[in-house]
């Protein structure tokens, strides 16, 4: 085998081995950092509107609607 084959064999064999090799360190860095984070408390749920809430946000956009259309209407006059 000539030395530039042995040389090209060489070059795979250490860039495939580095590739693989962080592979390996990047596998086993995502699951302790997966741990890591499943350790920490998490917040307080967020609290969910009640009824009566989402009826006034849904009044609001309303009369915003409302407005927009009337402001439209009198700029196309």
């Amino acid at each position: 085998m000539s030395d530039l084959m042995q040389q090209g064999w060489q070059l795979l064999v250490l860039g495939m081995g580095t590739v693989f090799t962080f592979l390996i360190i990047l596998t086993f860095a995502t699951t302790a950092m997966t741990l890591i984070v499943r350790r920490i408390p998490q917040a307080a749920p967020v609290a969910t509107p009640t009824p009566s809430q989402r009826n006034n946000n849904a009044l609001q956009m309303e009369k915003i609607a409302a407005v927009a259309a009337a402001a439209k209407a009198a700029h196309n006059r």
